[in-house]
């Protein structure tokens, strides 16, 4: 037998002299076979490991590999885009969109005297009802009682309009219900031939949306609710009926769709607003994993504390202390995981419909995930102890709430926001739009339509009284500016009035009442009936057509009514600088000639997550804006109503006010409720309050809210872009991170050139309240309100700015107006190049304490006392030097003075100026120097204080002086 062994297998080794047994033979065999079996068993393993290494190199490749940006479109409401990495998002498209509710707000239903009864059946009441509400404070309920010996009987309760043409394609809507299946109610349009469009749904128990598309045939008469009524003691209620002008193709495809889906649609695409709306500060949200916010956005209850964002303490005496999530945006269909690292206590969440009603109600265990309901568009989460839990000590940390099924690990709710806070239009039929994108981090906005308010602040003219009609014109100073960019394209330009009400335009210049028509000649004129203005066997002055234009009308001349119906009285001067309370102005959408890019303010920075990314598109938001909280009973309050009305009102209805930050950031010591139905028509939805004790006087308040639907349309589609691989993210992240390094530097440049700048400007540019000196340096950031042709621009080489080609420019001054005091201007002007034709022109504009321009005398639009249709050849100098003082009455026309009640003036300036609509003012024109000086009303030379203003002057070098024996001599004593 062998007496030695092998090193690695340790097989059998004879020696020469050992016997040979054949079971070491064997046994030798056996381990060798064995080990060879484990190699190929481990190679094998070997190369599926290889496969799979080369599988994941592939995987990485693609990853890197450099492919396009994925584009993607989201619409409104809430999204889901998964993704295969991390990436940035680029806004690459929002299209803008204009609404015009054919029935103003007439359908709003807040005032019963808007419908009329149009055919058999009245109703025995007709009245306002809150619990009918869907918008603002109130729907209208109409109550049948059938007489004994009818069965059955049909009803039509309709609003007139003279706005439905032949051939044209409408849809009208209104939210329904009813109390049985006894009544049935439907939007229906009356014709001549008693005829309706009715849809065949039964209304419900809650607020349904009904509809009707139609082609006007021309005998169409009015618009509203048509009742079939089979039983006695029946009600039918309804709100937000509107009517819209949409193209045939958009009918075409409501029409193919079926009634449930319609109605989803038509809900989302058309929801009931006020007259013209257009769509308004355009917003996403892309969620972060957790869509839990932190306990202190939480209503919490009593014995509650919190410990950390994410850790909470109930110490419950009681049972049945709930803590209650705010509203959590969901996706309807969607599965949610649920789970926290603590949870002594119970927690349960409910999901909500539309109408702000609960639809389910389930207990959330820990570690496991619900599906949300198909209707649900929130949820809320409850945490507290029921009475099976008792009372006692109950901890709640790091809740979580992702999309999926499976348990996510905790993390802080994180969302990304993009906003803009801009308004896009479009024309009615969707042809001409606005639209926004962003490049290289800047948002920029292609402006294809503009809009104004005509006020009393805009001069008009009496053209015609024809039947009780007066035909007005809007003046030449200010279809000037308009027709500089307005195109003449008539089916593109839309004139709403104070009521909502949109106006005919009238193409062969037809003159009837609430029309209005644009010329071949570009002249702008309004037809006004004299039931509306109250100028029945009068002639109106400019001033009276600006009262009217401010919201007034016409009772004495020296009384002067709302024309909202408010009963608010006011006298001549007050009409021409305020408004009634509820009253809105004419507003006038149109289109440009040529598109205007612009750049303009928004948030951007969004982001997708790898895998599921919950992203919420809408419109309406309005971002941190500045509030000034009252105080009433000891608390401070934001958009409340109590007495005497010393609430700060939000300047938008609000749907939902979603913080109240205080210095910029969140402050949870604010308590958000709701109004009570009487106030949500004027106030919104909801209101701020906080204790005196936690509100800080000191400090600055700002509110993000967001606007109710009626002020704002539905967003189309919003488009997105983001980088497609691994290799573009990364590719992005390295040159953004180029970018901000640059950015730094430029901006740490620039804040250094801010300062000598600033330093500069002390010295070189003094503006104090009573002193503006602009010289050899560039000014041209003062200049504002920039409508010209031209251009604006600092030349070092001649030592001032030249504005080249017609400019109409603001100098931001924001001096204060002494009454007593007199102004002095001076200025030099050269002529560069061009026409000897071209007018310079140098003024003032009022302003009040807001900075907002008044002009309420009649020395044009402006006042320009400095220079007025001043020429100037080319390669002359002038200096100009005047003064302005005092206050104008509205009737005068001084354009030495201020307009009435003037606090601030700025300048105006205008150069190259030609008077016609059709020539452009060409050529060049420098101011070298601009001096504003205030000379003072009081002096005190030695010990004598000088009170007789025939012993001061200022000369033209701006240098006092003062009269002694009829001798002046330079005065430098102390001014005051």
């Amino acid at each position: 037998m062998s007496n030695n062994k092998t090193n690695h297998l340790n097989l059998n080794v004879w020696e020469s002299s050992d016997y040979v047994l054949h079971e070491e033979f064997n046994e030798n065999f056996q381990t060798i076979d064995l080990e060879v079996a484990d190699a190929k068993e481990h190679l094998t393993n070997l190369q599926d490991e290889v496969n799979d290494l080369e599988e994941n190199v592939e995987h990485i490749k693609q990853k890197l590999a450099d492919t396009s940006a994925t584009t993607i479109s989201l619409q409104r409401g809430q999204n889901i885009v998964t993704t295969e990495q991390a990436s940035g998002v680029r806004m690459t498209e929002i299209i803008g969109r204009t609404m015009v509710n054919l029935l103003g707000s007439d359908g709003n239903c807040e005032d019963t005297s808007k419908f009329s009864v149009q055919i058999a059946l009245k109703a025995d009441t007709f009245q306002l009802s809150k619990a009918d509400a869907v918008y603002g404070g109130h729907g209208i309920r109409a109550t049948f009682s059938l007489v004994d010996d009818l069965e059955y009987g049909t009803s039509f309760y309709g609003i007139r309009n003279y706005n439905i043409k032949q051939g044209k394609h409408y849809l009208a809507a209104a939210h329904i219900k009813d109390s049985s299946s006894s009544i049935k109610g439907n939007v229906a349009v009356r014709k001549f031939n008693t005829e309706y469009h009715i849809q065949s749904t039964d209304s419900k128990l809650t607020s349904t949306l009904d509809y009707v598309t139609f082609t006007a045939d021309g005998t169409e008469e009015s618009v509203g609710i048509y009742f079939n009524v089979l039983a006695n003691e029946q009600w039918c209620a309804f709100d937000g009926l509107r009517l819209y002008e949409i193209i045939e193709s958009e009918k075409t495809y409501i029409d193919s769709l079926s009634i449930i889906e319609a109605e989803k649609y038509i809900a989302t695409r058309y929801p009931y607003v006020e007259g013209l709306r257009s769509l308004t500060n355009p917003y996403v949200i892309r969620y972060g994993r957790n869509v839990i916010p932190p306990f202190s956005d939480w209503n919490l209850s009593e014995e509650t504390t919190i410990d950390k964002d994410y850790k909470l303490t109930l110490r419950a005496t009681e049972h049945e202390r709930w803590s209650i999530s705010p509203p959590i945006s969901v996706v309807a269909g969607e599965a949610y995981a649920f789970s926290a690292d603590t949870m002594d206590g119970n927690a349960i969440y409910q999901s909500w419909n539309d109408e702000g009603e609960i639809i389910e109600e389930e207990v959330l265990e820990n570690n496991s995930s619900l599906t949300i309901s198909d209707e649900a568009v929130k949820m809320t989460i409850k945490i507290g102890n029921t009475v099976e839990k008792g009372t006692g000590t109950f901890g709640f940390e790091n809740l979580m709430l992702a999309l999926g099924t499976a348990k996510v690990n905790f993390e802080p709710q994180n969302n990304d926001e993009m906003y803009v806070e801009t308004v896009l239009r479009s024309s009615m039929d969707g042809e001409v739009y606005d639209s926004i994108t962003e490049r290289d981090g800047i948002l920029y906005k292609n402006k294809r339509m503009d809009h104004i308010e005509l006020t009393g602040k805009i001069i008009y003219r009496l053209v015609e009284d024809v039947s009780g009609v007066k035909k007005i014109r809007l003046s030449n100073e200010f279809l000037d500016n308009f027709f500089k960019t307005f195109k003449k394209k008539p089916n593109k330009h839309l004139l709403i009035k104070y009521n909502n009400q949109l106006l005919e335009q009238s193409i062969d210049e037809t003159i009837k009442a609430d029309a209005f028509t644009i010329s071949e000649e570009k002249a702008v004129f309004i037809f006004l009936s004299d039931e509306d203005t109250g100028w029945e066997n009068y002639n109106p002055s400019e001033w009276d057509i600006c009262r009217y234009f401010n919201g007034w009308k016409y009772i004495d001349g020296e009384k002067w009514e709302s024309i909202t119906g408010n009963n608010e009285i006011t006298n001549s001067l007050q009409s021409q600088k305020s408004m009634p309370s509820n009253y809105t102005p004419y507003q006038l959408q149109y289109e440009l000639e040529e598109p205007i890019e612009e750049v303009i303010e928004g948030q951007l920075g969004l982001s997708f997550l790898t895998g599921k990314n919950q992203v919420e598109v809408g419109e309406g938001i309005i971002v941190q804006e500045e509030v000034r909280p009252r105080i009433f009973n000891s608390q401070y309050w934001i958009n409340a109503a109590f007495a005497e009305n010393l609430g700060e009102q939000l300047p938008k209805k609000n749907s939902k006010i979603s913080c109240v930050y205080r210095d910029g950031r969140k402050d949870a010591n604010w308590s958000i409720a709701p109004h009570n139905t009487d106030l949500v028509s004027m106030y919104g939805k909801e209101y701020a309050v906080i204790s005196e004790y936690d509100y800080h006087s000191d400090s600055t308040y700002t509110v993000t809210y967001q606007m109710i639907n009626s002020l704002t349309p539905p967003m189309s589609t919003m488009h997105l872009e983001y980088e497609g691989s691994l290799h573009t993210v990364v590719e992005s992240l390295v040159q953004k991170t180029a970018d901000l390094s640059k950015e730094l530097t430029s901006v740490t440049n620039k804040i250094d050139s801010a300062k000598q700048y600033s330093n500069k400007l002390e010295k070189e540019m003094l503006h104090t309240k009573d002193t503006l000196l602009l010289g050899n340096n560039d000014w041209s950031p003062l200049i504002y309100d920039y409508n010209s042709e031209g251009s604006v621009a600092y030349r070092a080489e001649h030592q001032g700015i030249v504005f080249t080609d017609e400019c109409w420019t603001k100098v931001r001054m924001r001096m204060p107006v002494d009454p007593d005091s007199t102004y002095f201007v001076k200025a030099k002007v050269k002529k560069l190049e061009g026409e000897e034709d071209t007018k310079f022109w140098l003024g003032a504009i009022s302003l009040d304490n807001n900075y907002n321009e008044l002009l309420y005398d009649t020395a044009h639009v402006y006042n320009y006392f400095g220079a007025e249709f001043q020429n100037i050849s080319a390669g002359e100098t002038a200096f100009f030097e005047s003064a302005i003082s005092g206050y104008n009455t509205p009737e005068e026309n001084s354009h030495n003075k201020f307009d009435p009640d003037a606090k601030y003036w700025d300048l105006v300036v205008i150069c190259n100026y030609v008077n016609s609509l059709d020539i452009v003012g060409k050529g060049e024109t420098l101011i070298e120097w601009i001096e504003v000086r205030k000379a003072p009303s009081t002096f005190y030379v030695g010990d004598n204080k000088v009170l007789d203003e025939s012993t001061i002057q200022i000369s033209s070098d701006g240098k006092l002086h003062y009269k002694y024996n009829d001798n002046w001599y330079e005065l430098s004593g102390i001014q005051k």
